[in-house]
C-alpha cells in the first residue's frame, strides 16, 4: 500500500481540490467496512474527471463511469437506446 499524507488526500477530495480540475464533487461515500471511495462528480468533459481521479490509482483500481440523474433518464425516455 502506498504511504500518502492524509491531509493531502483530504485536500484533493475537497471542493477546492476538485475545482482545480474543473470538477464538482456532488457526493462522496465510503461503504462501511470497505476500502473503497465512491464519488459522484460533475464536469463538462470526462477527461477532467479522469485527471482528477488519477491520484487514486496510487491506492488501487479506479473506475470512471458516466452516469445521469434519474430526472435526465426519464426526460430522455428511459435507459434503452442512449
Amino acid at each position: 500500500m502506498v504511504s500518502f499524507p492524509v491531509t493531502e488526500l483530504l485536500s484533493h477530495v475537497s471542493a477546492a481540490g476538485a475545482a482545480r480540475y474543473g470538477v464538482i464533487i456532488l457526493a462522496e461515500a465510503v461503504p462501511d467496512g470497505e476500502h473503497q471511495l465512491i464519488l459522484i462528480l460533475q464536469a463538462s468533459r470526462q477527461d477532467q474527471v479522469e485527471r482528477f481521479m488519477a491520484l487514486f490509482t496510487l491506492f488501487g483500481s479506479v473506475r470512471v463511469q458516466p452516469a445521469w440523474s434519474s430526472e435526465a433518464v426519464i426526460a430522455r425516455g428511459g435507459c434503452a437506446g442512449h
